[in-house]
């Protein structure tokens, strides 16, 4: 009997320690992927480049958050998500994850990448933490070499959960690529839905929404910090071409301005439907200066209401041209773009006919011109653009990619002077 009973034990033993160490022998990876709305664009050149490059040695398994048809393969799950627009579904990306807590724990990493990210070159081992590290965070290539805190983007509003007081920091992480060991990966994206859940109670969304709420969970922690060629983008030309000469790029952020229907205003916008299915749904993509937006026949109410905006208008068609007679606001004209297949509007955002101006942001000074084919105003230095609004004193800069700012006018500089906040 004894024998019987010490041979259970031991058999129990090796069966406890197989399950514990299988994963170190046998290491499995979880991989976060959103792609709802337009962003399903990028998963066939996404999921290719991982194959092919990242963690290539170990067992990786997608967990694919869309409102899209996906091409199905063995290591693929698909989990619908409907389109929420931005920034709902980047700031609600931490209880997408936990939706699938149970799941995840059978892996012993996860890692998140942006809808946008291309593994260009092999990743391998050294994005893994160690145990002291834990999680993996990568490093902002815009503020890279910049090491002077006080500069970094950081929520600075006491009344907000992701608060980080003057003077505190290291590194300012980007959002687009992040993981680790998946139990010390769960435990941030707990903390974290349970920070947001609270500044959404108070009526509060922090300023880069999820980028600032990991940014100030890993500000009292020592992660494993990656440089920006995990995560590239283009921010920094000089610190490109070192990355070039030494050929170190590993993940881009592939440039959403290149999205083929309006850059990130369109990839961020209300996911667009065949012309057809407008004709046949008497729907109407109309560009609304920092989003695209559908106007929608509602047949109990006899007129149009904007689907993401909510505003409702009467609709007349004269010359070829889409007149919205908006409840609240000033009328508008809209002609059909036949390339991009939207509703542009006949008068520019602005009557603003300068070519170029000079802004003087604060923290750059740079010449806005105009492109007319975009109808848009670019600084000469980056590949930052937007729309302009503007009188005589005034003017709005509605950025595609950066909050909107308003400047002031001043004579004696001939240059627009970015507003204090009241």
């Amino acid at each position: 009997m004894r024998k019987v009973v010490l041979s259970v034990l031991i058999l129990f033993l090796l069966i406890t320690m197989g399950l514990f160490f299988y994963p170190s022998i046998n290491p499995k990876v979880a991989i976060l992927y959103i792609a709802t709305g337009n962003y399903s664009v990028y998963w066939p050149e996404f999921y290719k480049s991982m194959e092919k490059n990242f963690l290539p040695n170990y067992e990786k398994q997608y967990f694919v958050f869309t409102d899209k048809k996906i091409k199905k393969e063995k290591n693929v799950t698909h989990i619908y998500r409907k389109w929420h627009g931005f920034p709902g579904d980047s700031i609600d990306r931490f209880d997408l994850f936990l939706s699938l807590e149970k799941e995840l724990k059978k892996y012993k990493y996860t890692y998140f990448l942006n809808a946008n990210a291309e593994v260009v070159q092999p990743v391998g081992e050294e994005i893994l933490p160690t145990r002291k590290q834990k999680i993996t965070v990568a490093i902002h290539p815009g503020f890279y070499r910049k090491g002077n805190v006080y500069n970094y983007p950081y929520e600075r509003r006491a009344f907000s959960t992701a608060y980080i007081p003057e003077g505190l920091g290291k590194h300012y992480v980007q959002g687009g690529f992040n993981g680790g060991y998946t139990t010390e990966y769960l435990k941030m994206v707990k903390t974290l839905s349970q920070n947001i859940k609270e500044d959404r109670e108070n009526n509060v969304q922090a300023i880069w929404h999820d980028e600032s709420h990991l940014n100030r969970y890993v500000i009292d922690k020592e992660p494993l910090y990656l440089p920006p060629n995990y995560i590239w983008a283009n921010f920094d030309n000089d610190l490109y071409q070192e990355y070039l000469k030494e050929n170190a790029i590993k993940i881009i952020m592939r440039d959403k301005a290149y999205f083929p229907r309006g850059g990130m205003k369109g990839i961020r916008s209300i996911p667009k439907l065949s012309r057809e299915e407008e004709i046949q749904q008497d729907k109407y993509y109309i560009d609304k200066g920092t989003k695209y937006d559908y106007l929608s026949y509602v047949k109990e109410e006899d007129r149009y209401c904007a689907e993401v905006t909510k505003e409702c208008a009467q609709i007349e068609k004269k010359d070829g041209l889409l007149i919205v007679l908006w409840e609240d606001s000033p009328a508008e004209s809209f002609s059909y773009d036949e390339k991009t297949e939207v509703f542009v509007p006949v008068t520019p955002y602005s009557e603003f006919t300068k070519e170029s101006f000079f802004v003087n942001q604060g923290d750059w000074r740079d010449t806005l011109v105009y492109n007319k084919e975009t109808n848009k105003y670019c600084r000469t230095t980056s590949s930052d653009c937007g729309f302009v609004r503007t009188d005589n004193t005034k003017l709005k800069m509605i950025w595609d990619s950066w909050p909107e700012e308003n400047f002031i006018y001043d004579k004696n500089t001939d240059s627009y002077i970015k507003k204090k906040k009241d």
